[in-house]
């Protein structure tokens, strides 16, 4: 299912923060009763994020006041880790008002249109959990619940498409503002190539910014994954060390599903079986697998292969979502997977489940 978690997403890294000189700031929220005398934590937006403020909340309300190096985007976390909002800590003054219904910032520029982006990600969070939670527990049903799951996931994508034409409208209406590029590099992922590059050319003014680097950088990584796209071979090492080129593997006249994976990533764990399926029902017909691992820890990767019983090659550098592999192609999420045709070329991508199955039994027919 399409982008289950939402708020995860929200806490995802930025890369790169725009600087400036010594800023203070200072924060005034208010935020629903559930939180009246927790502490509201200040983080930091990135993969390893350092703690710069806390204050308590009294009355619903806190005020967060300090000073920081340089103007930056930041998390506001409530005890133990529920997210409340992102903001740019700048010299204007913010005021965030959350409630169980709604999101409200104001601020600076930067700061207002960044709230934009919040209130529009919050309003599909209240939907989008509820479905993912029903998603979850029909998930345990099996077979019997796949009706409604399939109704649950078109509900979602639906929703999806709704926030990511809300986005796609704060971009064009705020060409200039520092906040844009930002919500371009969190939102592009739900966005077709072309819609991308569309919003790229939109916000050229941003090119300087690191978010907008990111992105451009990406859309030169995602064009090797176009539908009749040779593939890009690299060089990577399987669990005993042993380097391979992927050309070993790929262009050799049969089909090859190359997945990306991780032990740790629970719907790579759970699309596996289905993998497991193709492999075993086209395997004697000269379907291969390679599993490009985005594990960053080599005994967690290889025990998942042995757990999970999974007989085709298997590569890693270990590096996590550093993973060079993953770079060369723009995986920003996994699973992913790319189906290779015999004479290299890209023939479709991110096919699970029954989709997988039905393309492959359309080619071995």
């Amino acid at each position: 299912m399409k982008k289950l978690v939402i708020l995860s997403l929200l806490l995802a890294s930025v890369t790169g923060n725009h600087i400036f000189a010594q800023q203070k700031y200072t924060i005034s929220g208010t935020v629903p009763a559930q939180y009246e005398g927790k502490c509201i934590y200040l983080y930091e937006n990135s993969r390893n994020p350092g703690k710069i403020d806390s204050a308590f909340v009294k009355n619903s309300t806190f005020t967060l006041n300090g000073e920081v190096s340089e103007a930056q985007f930041a998390n506001l976390v409530a005890a133990p880790k529920d997210f409340i909002g992102s903001v740019y800590l700048d010299s204007t003054p913010i005021s965030l008002t959350v409630s169980e219904t709604d999101y409200q910032a104001n601020g600076s520029d930067i700061n207002n249109v960044w709230g934009e982006y919040n209130k529009a990600n919050y309003k599909f969070s209240l939907t989008g959990n509820k479905l993912s939670q029903e998603y979850r527990e029909l998930s345990q049903q099996g077979e019997a619940a796949k009706d409604k799951m399939d109704a649950i996931e078109k509900q979602f994508n639906e929703e999806q498409a709704r926030l990511t034409e809300s986005i796609k409208a704060i971009l064009l209406a705020n060409p200039t503002n520092i906040a844009s590029a930002y919500i371009l590099q969190r939102s592009y992922y739900n966005m077709e190539t072309a819609e991308v590059d569309k919003m790229l050319e939109a916000l050229s003014a941003l090119k300087d910014i690191p978010a907008y680097k990111a992105v451009a950088e990406h859309q030169v990584a995602a064009r090797r994954t176009a539908i009749g796209t040779s593939f890009t071979h690299f060089d990577m090492a399987d669990r005993n060390g042993q380097m391979h080129n992927t050309a070993e593997f790929i262009g050799k006249g049969n089909y090859v599903l190359v997945d990306f994976w991780a032990s740790w990533c629970g719907p790579c764990r759970a699309e596996m079986p289905n993998v497991k399926k193709a492999y075993e029902t086209y395997h004697s017909k000269g379907f291969e697998i390679v599993g490009i691992s985005l594990d960053s820890k080599k005994d967690a990767w290889t025990k998942a292969i042995d757990q999970m019983q999974l007989p085709w090659i298997h590569l890693s550098d270990v590096k996590g979502w550093q993973c060079a592999a993953a770079q060369l192609y723009g995986v920003n999420s996994i699973p992913f997977m790319l189906l290779i045709g015999p004479d290299g070329k890209i023939v479709a991508q991110n096919l699970r489940g029954e989709a997988l199955q039905k393309k492959l039994a359309e080619l071995y027919q």
